[in-house]
């Protein structure tokens, strides 16, 4: 694994397999033994004499470890436990030479050290038990549990001795990562360390200088790609001593649709009182009102029912007020909005900022493309990284963590004369096993290029279709959907786009979406369940899918329906067409239905 080969077996003799079935009856029989004394909770010295020799047999086994806690927390409680606890340490010090890499081993080291902690031990146990990890780690550098356990113990250190230089600890593993990667730069586990350190300790410029180096040495080698890119992501902002949460979402831009304005932000955000006041102001004065989250993530395809206690997380929202909105200005918050962690049971309180200035365009809507574009100090130290790219991949030119580096690089750019789609479609022949993420990722960047462009045009007031045909997607990732919220006509015709995307993308884009083009997609279901969050939708052509219901009935703004080459269409003939088109929409006019065959085409006057 990881470029390393495992050592070959060694064939044991038969007197060397008979002393194992020797010992390994002897070891069965010790642990029924220690089992039967757990199950009737005999908690005495004698049991914590023999489960220490029947870890010799298997130190990996959690229940042994978990009945000797039981024993000490009995047996050795007070002052007269210490001793316990200090040869409950020693006890691991010599298993960890024979099981480094076991789960319960490390954590049960950690609940003896948090016991001798609460029993006065000072913060001198705890260095010492950091000079243990680094020894570990000589041995055997890329062992993750002793990088989590000697991050564990720094964690400690900073809750035993607060009043130490805030920094301290982030020096040190700044230096001691720095040590781990120049012995051995294929260390996931260091570099994973690095990148939790708080990005003012780190000079950009010389961790990529330090990635080169390691990268042309060996371009295949995945520990360092995932530190290249993190530092490219602008790394971390809070560092060992915060706890780590999603970035705070920005406001990138806001669309006014028939007098009601949409904020739209980069990632969900909550509201932890259940209200935020807000004030927009204008050239023409102050308009108070609130934000309300206007569409939920997975009400299209999940419907997800929060609790009544739970805020509504949301990357979209709607301006309340009880005055008319005509045009764009300044937003600003008289409460607050907070990050939305789903790992969280409550949203984290970070305040964000909420100012941004939309254009009148065309249409009553207004977009800024730079909602797609990464900050302008980011895009000098991507283009550098990209020239470094293209010269490594002159040399290695199959490397594949190169070319995927490069794709996301000139995706994130929106380069004109760039196409990541190239790059994706190659890494689908260099990397077979990955070929269908590779197919969404092509996806996902044509839709961003076409986005883009149609962003631009939109700017200068050229309201045209946005082109999503021919991607070949089955769905459209939500950062897209909100980017392109406002959109009057959109193409998703020739991909392979299900009911349940569609009703995704209609959950975002329904507000201000007039014409839909879905044809020549696998939508299969009731058609129903397009029409309903399709609030003003005139025009819809679904023709060749596979759409063979339509519970209705419809009563909305359609003006055109394409339903030719549908199994819906044959069943709407066999009921009788007048009488089923009219019991699902009974306002429709039939002469406006064209019907011959398997076509069906509905065209309001």
């Amino acid at each position: 694994m990881h470029g390393r080969r495992k050592k070959d077996a060694i064939e044991l003799s038969d007197e060397d397999k008979q002393r194992e079935r020797d010992q390994l009856l002897t070891g069965l029989g010790l642990f029924r033994e220690i089992l039967e004394k757990r199950r009737q909770k005999v908690y005495t010295m004698h049991t914590h004499e023999i489960t220490m020799k029947a870890l010799q047999f298997n130190p990996e086994f959690s229940t042994l470890w978990n009945y000797r806690r039981e024993i000490i927390l009995h047996v050795g409680k007070g002052d007269a436990g210490l001793p316990m606890l200090q040869g409950e340490l020693k006890l691991l010090e010599k298993v960890l030479h024979k099981a480094a890499k076991a789960y319960c081993v490390w954590f049960h080291r950690r609940w003896v050290l948090d016991q001798l902690v609460q029993r006065g031990s000072k913060a001198e146990l705890l260095e010492a038990e950091l000079a243990l990890c680094d020894k570990h780690l000589q041995l055997s550098n890329r062992n993750f549990h002793c990088w989590g356990h000697r991050q564990w113990v720094i964690d400690r250190l900073r809750q035993l001795a607060p009043d130490t230089r805030p920094d301290k600890w982030d020096h040190q593993d700044l230096e001691f990562t720095t040590a781990q990667i120049d012995r051995d730069f294929s260390n996931y586990s260091a570099w994973h360390r690095r990148s939790l350190l708080p990005s003012k300790l780190l000079d950009a410029g010389a961790e990529l200088e330090t990635v080169k180096h390691a990268i042309f040495t060996e371009p295949g080698d995945q520990s360092v790609w995932g530190y290249h890119r993190w530092i490219l992501a602008g790394g971390n902002q809070g560092g060992p001593g915060v706890p780590r949460r999603p970035m705070a979402p920005r406001a990138t831009h806001m669309v006014l649709l028939d007098s009601q304005l949409y904020v739209c932000l980069s990632a969900r955000a909550a509201v932890p009182d259940g209200v935020c006041s807000a004030k927009l102001s204008t050239g023409a004065g102050t308009v108070s009102g609130t934000l309300e989250p206007a569409c939920i993530e997975g009400r299209g395809s999940n419907p997800r029912l929060p609790s009544a206690k739970e805020p509504l997380p949301s990357d979209v929202w709607k301006f309340k007020t009880d005055g008319a909105v005509t045009g764009g200005g300044e937003l600003s918050l008289e409460g607050s909005l907070a990050i939305y962690d789903p790992s969280s049971a409550d949203p984290v309180g970070v305040p964000v900022e909420l100012v941004t200035q939309p254009r009148a365009i065309g249409g009553g809507a207004g977009w800024s493309p730079w909602c797609l574009r990464v900050p302008p100090e980011s895009e000098s130290l991507l283009l550098q990284e990209l020239g470094m790219l293209d010269e490594l991949l002159e040399i290695e030119e199959d490397c594949k963590y190169a070319v995927m580096a490069r794709a996301q690089i000139v995706d994130s750019l929106g380069l004109d004369e760039r196409n990541a789609t190239d790059d994706w479609a190659l890494l689908e022949t260099l990397d077979p096993p990955r070929a269908g993420y590779y197919a969404q990722a092509r996806a996902d960047a044509s839709m961003r290029k076409h986005l883009r462009s149609w962003l631009a045009a939109a700017e200068s007031g050229m309201l045209g279709p946005l082109e999503w045909r021919g991607c070949c997607t089955p769905r459209v990732p939500r950062p897209l959907l909100v980017a392109a919220l406002g959109v009057r006509e959109l193409v998703l015709a020739e991909n392979r786009m299900t009911m349940p995307a569609l009703c995704d993308v209609l959950v975002v884009l329904g507000p201000g979406l007039l014409r839909l083009d879905a044809a020549d997609n696998p939508l299969a279901g009731d058609l129903a369940t397009v029409l309903s969050p399709a609030a003003v939708l005139e025009h819809l052509d679904v023709s060749r899918c596979e759409i063979g219901k339509w519970s209705g009935p419809y009563q909305g703004p359609l003006r055109s329906l394409v339903l030719t080459a549908n199994p819906l269409v044959e069943r709407l003939a066999g009921e009788g067409l007048q009488q089923a088109l009219s019991d699902r929409w009974p306002s429709l006019d039939m002469s406006a239905c064209h019907q011959d065959k398997d076509e069906l085409v509905i065209k309001l006057s």
